[in-house]
């Protein structure tokens, strides 16, 4: 259906014999069309005031306002005419409950009709309107919450009867449940808008810290076997039942740990089964098997031996943060005890002497020198 048709059955020069209750069924029909073609909400309201100026013959001027997700402000959203594009490009609206027509019509939700603007005391025409006459303003209603102000303006006095207002009462109500169910649907579509956004930024943060999770096992494994005094490696030979704690990085070893994946080869008359020991998805080492070369492995057999060798790196992840809260107490332990030591020590020489004696036992340090005074230039 062709913009602006949407009321097309309106006739311009309406008389109380027209059928309206036909009227507002075909206008139902019309606005729930457009309700389930999910027209931007602002085409829509200007195909509302532009095809009710054209229908009504005695209506000069029409200007629909919403009210703001406050409901302090009814704001304009369309009008008709060249005053119309004014005032949208103005962002006009007005104060919900002021003395204007609008303003009071947002506020108690009835209709309110000034015949004649010339007899009126309190109110006066929009000054960018100054042929005004007549004025009926009607308020759209969504249940018992108003959302909006439909305005209608004439060069006449007295241009609009009692059928007329009922009849333009009838077809604000048909506006209201379109303007209600396209906000709606309009704001479950912001919505969801905000929660694909706010998703994949979530998804990209994670991403990140995994990043940097995986940096800092890294880093921290790094330290902690530079801290380790024990071998880190361990060959065991199970016919012998001897144990050497040393192990070279055979090609197996480095190229399961490279690929990060379980390796199976044939060599020497041998089997060999090597996996990486993965802690948080980095690789912190591998493991390797030698078997009989004509020996068959059971089915499962590779997907259990990955399964150990995850065990195995959580287990000594466990570990090594265990080690790290253990160092860290004895650290916190040995500051606080030089600390004690060093409050109760008294005069500058004694603090001198027992912060050295405690740093030399903490070190291990061949010397140490602390010097107190003006710093000498070189």
């Amino acid at each position: 259906m062709p913009r602006f048709q949407w009321l097309a059955s309106l006739s311009r020069q309406h008389t109380p014999e027209h059928d309206a209750a036909h009227l507002l069924t075909e206008i139902g029909e019309q606005v729930a069309q457009r309700l389930f073609a999910r027209l931007d909400l602002d085409e829509l309201l200007h195909d509302i005031t532009t095809t009710l100026e054209k229908r009504f013959e005695m209506v000069y001027h029409v200007q629909l306002y919403l009210l703001d997700t406050n409901g302090q402000q009814a704001v304009l959203r369309a009008s008709t005419g060249a005053v119309g594009q004014q005032l949208l490009t103005q962002e006009y609206a007005v104060d919900v409950g002021s003395l204007s027509v609008v303003g009071r019509v947002s506020i108690s939700g009835e209709p309110l009709y000034i015949p004649d603007y010339r007899q009126s005391p309190i109110h006066k025409p929009q000054v960018l309107l100054p042929g005004t006459r007549s004025e009926l303003a009607l308020p759209l209603g969504a249940g018992k919450e108003i959302i909006g102000v439909l305005d209608f303006q004439s060069k006449r006095a007295r241009a609009f009867s009692e059928p007329d207002i009922d009849l333009l009462s009838a077809i604000a109500n048909q506006i209201a449940i379109a303007v209600d169910g396209l906000q709606l649907y309009e704001a479950s579509q912001r919505s969801l808008r905000e929660n694909r956004a706010l998703y994949q930024q979530t998804q990209t943060n994670l991403r990140e810290i995994e990043r940097l999770n995986y940096q800092l096992t890294g880093r921290a494994w790094a330290d902690y076997l530079r801290t380790q005094a024990d071998a880190v490696a361990v060959t065991l030979n199970v016919q012998t039942g001897g144990a050497e704690s040393t192990a070279k990085w055979t090609p197996t070893l480095n190229e399961a740990a490279t690929h990060r994946q379980v390796i199976t080869i044939t060599s020497q008359g041998q089997r060999i089964v090597s996996l990486p020991i993965v802690v948080r998805n980095d690789v912190i080492g591998a493991m390797e098997f030698e078997l009989e070369s004509d020996a068959e492995l059971p089915d499962g057999m590779l997907e259990l031996v990955a399964a150990v060798g995850e065990r195995l790196g959580s287990a000594m992840e466990n570990r090594r943060l265990f080690d790290e809260a253990q160092r860290a107490a004895q650290r916190e332990a040995l500051i606080n005890d030089v600390g004690a030591a060093l409050q109760a020590a008294t005069g500058v020489d004694a603090i001198i002497q027992r912060a050295a004696q405690h740093l030399q036992e903490a070190l291990d340090a061949h010397q140490i020198t602390i010097h107190i005074g003006d710093i000498v230039a070189e």
